[in-house]
C-alpha cells in the first residue's frame, strides 16, 4: 500500500525533528576526530622522519670522522630501500653536494639549509634536513654539513585518505540506522492515520459502512475507536434520512400529481379567457364602429338643424345634443384605438409630415373648445427644430389632441403651450422633444404614477364635474411608446402641468427650398398682449422676412403712427384685450391711418368676435389659435401686389420625369397613373411584368412604380428580370406597391432589387414623396390634397356604411370625383364574374390562383371605399397565403356576400347622380 506523501507530511517532521539532529551531531564530531587525527598523524610523521634524519647524521658524522665514505654511501643505500624515502643528499658546508643518492637534487635545497634541524615541503616531497656539527656543547665547535632526506607526501595523503574514509563508513552507517528506526516510527504513525484519512473519505461520499482497523498505540486505537462511532452513527442518520426522502417523495409525486391537473386546468382557462378577451375586444372593436355610425348621423343632422331658423330653447337644446354626441364619439375613439393597441393591431404610417401643420392643425381642431374657456392655445418651435419628417401625422396629431385636450380640460384660464425642441440630429434622422404645458389644477405627486392607466383619472372625483374616460394619456403613451418614444408627465399641484414625449423621426431627403414668401422687407407694427403669442408671431415674421417692432399699447402704436416716422410700418398686427375702450381705440386707430392695414387677432368666443363697430371697421379679424400658411396667406393678399406671383405655384422643372406603372387590376393602374401626372411627370402604364419590360426594352425610364404580386410574371420575377438587362452604371428605382404587410415583405422585395416599398392605398402625398427622394423632383401645384368633408351625410346611403363609403373614396382619389367614380366602376363592373372564378377555383381547390384572383381583388379594393369587401378580401388573402386552407369556408363565404352587397348596391343607385349630388353638397357646405 503506497502512501501519500508531502513536503510537510508526518514523516518529514519527525526526521525533521529527530533524525537531523542526531545526524548533525555525528558528522560534527566525526569531522573533529578526523581533523584531530589527520593533525596527530602529520605531526607523528615529521617527528619520525626528523628521528631518522638525526639518526643518519650520527651515523655520517662518524664516517666523516674515520674518513669512511664507503660506510657512508652503503647507509645512504640501505635507507633508500624504504619506500617513501626518494633520495637522501649530503651537502657540504658551502652548499654543494657532496653525495647524493636516489631522486635528482632540487636547485633550491641550500636555500632551505639552517643551523638547526628543519623540514619544508615541495615538489610532492617533504625535505628534511639536519646540520653535521662536531664538538656540540664546546669551543671548538666544526660544522661539517648538512644530511638531508627527501621524502615522499602521496603516502602520508594515503594515509590520510583511508582515515577519511573510514569515518565516512561509520558515519554513513549511524545514518542508515537512524533513517530505518525514524521510517518505522513514522510508519507505525502513518498507517493508522491513513486509514482513520480513507474512512473519512468513504463516509464524505456516503459509504457510512466503512470502518477503521484497530491498531497502533493507545492514541489512535482511540481515534479509530471514535471515528467508527461517528461511521455508526452517520450511517444511522443516512438510513432515517432515507426513510424519510422516500416518504417525501411519495408526497411529491402524489402532489405532482395534483398539481399537473390543476396546470392542465389553468391553461384551459387561461385559454378560454384569452379567447374571451379576444372575443371581447372584437366585440368592443365592431360595437364601436357600429357606434360611430349613427353618432355621426345624428351630429350631422344636429348641425343641419343649427343652422335652420329655431328659437333660443329648441337652439339650445340642439348644443346640449351636439356636445353630447361629441362627447360620445370622442369616449367611442378612445376605446376603440385602446382596443387596437391592447390587441397590438394598430400599425403606424411612414408618409411625408410636416411637424408644424400637424401642430397647427390639432390646435385648430381643439380651438372651438378651448375658446369656450377663454384659453389661448400657442404653438412655439426652436429655430433648428426640422420641419419635413417622415412619420405617422395621424397618430401624431392623435397624440397631440389627446394630450391638448386634457390641458384644456384641467385648465380655467392662462395659455396652453406645445413647444417642440430637438434633442439630437444628424443627416437622416432626428430626436424631437414636444411638451405640452397648461396653467390648470396640476397633479399631485402620489398620483403621477397612475396617469397612463387605462380608466385611471388623477382625482376621480372631478371626472364628472370635467368629463373624460381617463384613456386619453394611455392611448397617448401607447403611441408614443409604438413610435419609438418616451413620455413623461410633470407637475405641480394648482400651477400646472407639463407633459412631454420624444420621437426619433426620419428626415424628408431632398428637400426642395420653399419659395419666397412675397412678404420679405416688409415691416410691422406689434402690439401683442400674450408674450408667448408675441414669440409665436416673431418666429413666423423671422421665417418670412419680415421686421416688427413691438409697443406696449395701441396708444403708443398710434402716437408713433402720428410723429410719420421716416420708415412707415406695412402693416399693424394687434392682439387687444377683451374690452370696450379698446375697440374704440381699434376703431379711432383706423380712422386716423385709414392706408394702414390693420390685422386683429382674437379668441373666436371673445366679444371682440361679435363686435359690430369692429366689423364694420375696414379692420382685417383673425381669430386664434395662429396658424403660419393661413396668416402668410392673408397676409399677401392684403400686402403682396402681384397677387400671381404670390398665390401661383411655382412651375415643374423644365425636364419630364418619365414614370414607368406597373399593376394588373386596371383600377389601381388608373388611380396611380392620375396622381402621377397632377404631379407633373410622364406616365407609361404596363398590365404585366412581361409588358414593363418590353416597355423598357424600347424607352428610357427614371422611376418604376412596381406591383409585387401579379400572375404569371410577379413583381418579384419582373424586377429580377430588369435587374439582370441593366447595364453597367446604370440603376433605374424601382419602388414595390403591395397591399400587404410591408415590414413582412420588406426583406423579399429589397433582396429581390428593389429600391423601396409603399403600402396601398398609396396616396398623391406619398407619391410626390417619392419623387423628391428619388429623382429630386418639387411637387407639382396640383398636389395639395383637396379637402374632404365627412361630417355631412350624402343623399342615398348613410355615412360610414359598411357597403360603400363615399366620403373614403373621395379621399382615397384625393377629392378627384370622376377619379373616385371610374374607380368603383371598374372594381363592380366585373364582380359576377369574379365571384364565379373565385367559386370555381375553390372547387378546384387550385389555391395559387385562388390566391391571385383574391390578392388581385383586395388591391383594388385598396383604392375604393368599399371597408366591408376590403376586409374580407384581405382575411382571406391572408390566410390563403399562409397556407390556412383547411377552414376558410366561412372567409370565402363573407367575401362572397360582400361582393353580392356591393353589387346590388351599385345597381341601386346611379354613380353619376351620387358624386354630382355630393360635389353639388360640398360646394354648398363651402360656400
Amino acid at each position: 500500500m503506497q502512501l501519500p506523501t508531502t513536503s510537510q507530511s508526518l514523516a518529514f517532521r519527525i526526521q525533521q525533528l529527530s533524525v537531523l539532529p542526531v545526524l548533525v551531531c555525528i558528522i560534527l564530531i566525526a569531522l573533529g576526530f578526523t581533523i584531530i587525527q589527520l593533525i596527530e598523524n602529520r605531526e607523528l610523521e615529521h617527528e619520525q622522519n626528523q628521528l631518522a634524519t638525526r639518526w643518519l647524521v650520527s651515523l655520517t658524522q662518524h664516517s666523516l670522522i674515520q674518513n669512511n665514505s664507503k660506510h657512508i654511501s652503503e647507509s645512504f643505500g640501505d635507507l633508500l630501500e624504504m619506500p617513501d624515502i626518494r633520495g637522501i643528499y649530503l651537502v657540504s658546508p658551502e652548499g654543494e653536494f657532496i653525495l647524493k643518492h636516489g631522486q635528482r637534487p632540487n636547485a633550491d635545497i641550500p636555500g632551505h639549509l639552517t643551523d638547526e634541524p628543519y623540514y619544508w615541503s615541495g615538489h610532492s616531497n617533504f625535505y628534511y634536513s639536519a646540520p653535521i656539527v662536531e664538538g656540540v656543547g664546546t669551543n671548538n665547535t666544526i660544522h661539517r654539513g648538512w644530511i638531508v632526506v627527501s621524502i615522499n607526501e602521496t603516502a602520508l595523503s594515503i594515509h590520510q585518505y583511508q582515515g577519511l574514509t573510514l569515518i565516512l563508513l561509520g558515519l554513513l552507517t549511524a545514518s542508515t540506522l537512524l533513517m530505518v528506526l525514524a521510517w518505522r516510527l513514522t510508519r507505525s504513525i502513518e498507517v493508522p492515520l491513513y486509514n482513520v484519512q480513507r474512512t473519512l473519505q468513504d463516509y464524505s461520499r456516503g459509504k457510512f459502512e466503512s470502518r477503521v482497523p484497530i491498531a497502533g498505540c493507545t492514541e489512535l486505537q482511540n481515534l479509530a475507536h471514535s471515528t467508527n462511532e461517528v461511521g455508526k452513527s452517520l450511517q444511522q442518520t443516512q438510513d432515517n434520512i432515507r426513510q424519510q426522502v422516500e416518504q417525501a417523495t411519495s408526497d411529491l409525486q402524489e402532489t405532482l400529481e395534483t398539481v399537473e391537473i390543476q396546470s392542465i386546468e389553468l391553461d384551459i382557462a387561461r385559454k378560454n379567457a384569452v379567447a374571451g378577451s379576444r372575443a371581447k375586444s372584437e366585440f368592443l372593436a365592431n360595437t364601436t364602429h357600429e357606434i360611430r355610425t349613427p353618432i355621426n348621423g345624428i351630429l350631422g343632422f344636429t348641425n343641419l338643424l343649427l343652422k335652420s331658423p329655431l328659437t333660443t330653447q329648441q337652439r339650445e337644446y340642439l348644443r346640449t345634443i351636439a356636445h353630447s354626441s361629441q362627447g360620445l364619439l370622442t369616449i367611442i375613439n378612445d376605446i376603440l384605438d385602446f382596443s387596437r393597441l391592447e390587441e397590438d393591431e394598430l400599425t403606424l404610417d411612414r408618409a411625408p409630415l410636416n411637424l408644424r401643420q400637424v401642430i397647427e392643425e390639432t390646435l385648430q381642431i381643439l380651438a372651438p373648445t378651448a375658446s369656450e374657456k377663454q384659453l389661448y392655445l400657442i404653438a412655439t418651435s426652436e429655430p433648428e427644430v426640422p420641419q419635413q419628417l417622415l412619420g405617422d401625422p395621424l397618430r401624431l396629431k392623435q397624440v397631440l389632441i389627446n394630450l391638448v385636450s386634457n390641458a384644456i380640460k384641467f385648465s380655467d384660464e392662462g395659455d396652453i403651450l406645445v413647444h417642440s425642441e430637438v434633442i439630437s440630429k444628424d443627416i437622416r434622422s432626428a430626436k424631437l422633444k414636444i411638451s405640452v404645458s397648461d396653467s390648470g389644477i396640476g397633479i399631485d405627486p402620489k398620483q403621477k404614477d397612475s396617469l397612463f392607466e387605462a380608466f385611471k383619472q388623477a382625482d376621480s372625483s372631478d371626472s364628472r364635474l370635467r368629463g373624460g374616460t381617463g384613456l386619453g394619456l394611455a392611448i397617448a403613451k401607447g403611441l408614443v411608446e409604438k413610435m419609438r418614444g418616451e413620455i413623461t408627465i410633470e407637475s405641480t399641484l394648482d400651477q400646472g402641468t407639463t407633459v412631454w414625449f420624444t420621437l426619433p423621426l426620419p428626415l424628408q431627403q431632398n428637400i426642395i427650398e420653399a419659395r419666397p414668401s412675397g412678404l420679405q422687407g416688409k415691416y410691422a407694427a406689434c402690439y401683442i398682449e400674450n408674450p408667448l403669442i408675441q414669440q409665436q408671431l416673431e418666429e413666423y415674421f423671422h421665417l418670412w422676412g419680415v421686421t416688427s417692432q413691438a409697443f406696449s399699447s395701441i396708444e403708443a402704436l398710434q402716437q408713433y403712427l402720428d410723429e410719420k416716422p421716416s420708415t412707415a410700418p406695412d402693416f399693424a398686427f394687434i392682439m387687444p384685450s377683451n374690452n370696450r375702450g379698446t375697440t374704440a381705440s381699434l376703431c379711432e386707430l383706423t380712422k386716423l391711418h385709414p392706408a394702414l392695414p390693420i390685422f386683429v387677432t382674437a379668441l373666436p368666443d371673445s366679444d371682440l368676435a361679435y363686435d359690430d363697430s369692429l366689423q364694420n371697421a375696414d379692420i382685417s379679424l383673425l381669430f386664434l389659435p395662429l396658424s403660419k400658411d393661413h396668416l402668410q396667406r392673408v397676409l399677401q393678399d392684403a400686402l403682396v401686389t402681384d397677387q400671381a406671383e404670390a398665390t401661383e405655384p411655382q412651375p415643374f422643372q423644365t425636364f419630364l420625369a418619365d414614370v414607368l406603372v406597373v399593376d394588373d387590376n386596371p383600377a389601381n393602374l388608373q388611380l396611380v397613373s392620375t396622381f402621377l401626372q397632377s404631379l407633373g411627370v410622364n406616365v407609361m402604364e404596363a398590365s404585366s411584368g412581361m409588358d414593363a419590360i418590353n416597355i423598357l426594352n424600347a424607352h428610357n425610364v427614371d422611376l418604376i412604380f412596381m406591383d409585387v404580386q401579379m400572375p404569371k410574371m410577379d413583381g418579384i420575377e419582373t424586377t429580377k428580370n430588369i435587374r439582370k438587362q441593366e447595364t453597367l452604371g446604370y440603376h433605374v428605382p424601382i419602388i414595390a406597391l403591395t397591399a400587404h404587410n410591408i415590414n413582412e415583405q420588406r426583406a423579399k422585395i429589397l433582396k429581390a432589387g428593389m429600391d423601396d416599398c409603399v403600402s396601398k392605398p398609396v396616396s398623391e402625398e406619398q407619391l410626390a414623396h417619392i419623387l423628391k427622394h428619388w429623382l429630386g423632383l418639387p411637387l407639382s401645384g396640383s398636389s395639395a390634397p383637396h379637402p374632404i368633408r365627412d361630417e355631412h351625410p350624402l343623399v342615398g346611403q348613410p355615412p360610414l356604411s359598411r357597403v360603400m363609403n363615399l366620403q373614403e373614396a373621395l379621399r382615397l382619389s384625393n377629392g378627384i370625383k370622376v377619379l373616385a367614380r371610374d374607380m368603383l366602376s371598374k372594381l363592380t363592373a366585373e364582380l359576377a364574374t369574379e365571384a364565379d372564378h373565385i367559386s370555381r377555383l375553390y372547387q378546384q381547390r387550385n389555391w395559387p390562383e385562388l390566391q391571385e384572383r383574391v390578392h388581385r381583388l383586395y388591391g383594388g379594393c385598396c383604392y375604393c371605399g368599399v371597408p366591408e369587401l376590403r376586409k374580407a378580401s384581405a382575411t382571406l388573402d391572408g390566410l390563403l397565403i399562409k397556407g390556412e386552407t383547411e377552414h376558410i369556408d366561412q372567409d370565402l363565404n363573407n367575401l362572397l356576400r360582400a361582393m353580392q352587397r356591393l353589387q346590388d348596391w351599385v345597381e341601386e343607385h346611379d354613380l353619376d347622380i351620387i358624386f354630382d349630388t355630393e360635389e353639388s353638397h360640398s360646394a354648398a357646405t363651402d360656400s
